[in-house]
């Protein structure tokens, strides 16, 4: 019963939820600006960081717009990605 009923309701939230986690897996920016501002040698230097680094501290804003634009690109193709693979699976009341 539960895998006939509860689980196809619940899977709107559950596509919800995967895509939101996706998407805030790419938001690091916190951690890393405030533990190692990029750490030694740039290992702990993600993108989002590195599109900070290049706009407010090497002052190059439309270099750093580029690099954020083509990182929204690649995030809004990853979520179609997810959306169109889901669409078989997610089970939508008419």
């Amino acid at each position: 019963m539960f895998k006939k009923v509860t689980v196809p309701l619940l899977s709107p939230i559950i596509l919800l939820n995967l895509v939101t986690a996706v998407i805030d897996s790419f938001r690091v920016f916190v951690n890393s600006y405030a533990i190692t501002e990029g750490g030694p040698l740039n290992e702990s230097m993600f993108l989002v960081l590195y599109i900070y680094k290049k706009a407010f501290t090497s002052i190059r804003m439309g270099y750093a717009s580029a690099v954020a634009t083509i990182f929204l690109i690649i995030v809004l193709v990853l979520t179609v990605i997810e959306l169109k693979i889901s669409k078989k699976k997610v089970y939508y009341a008419e």
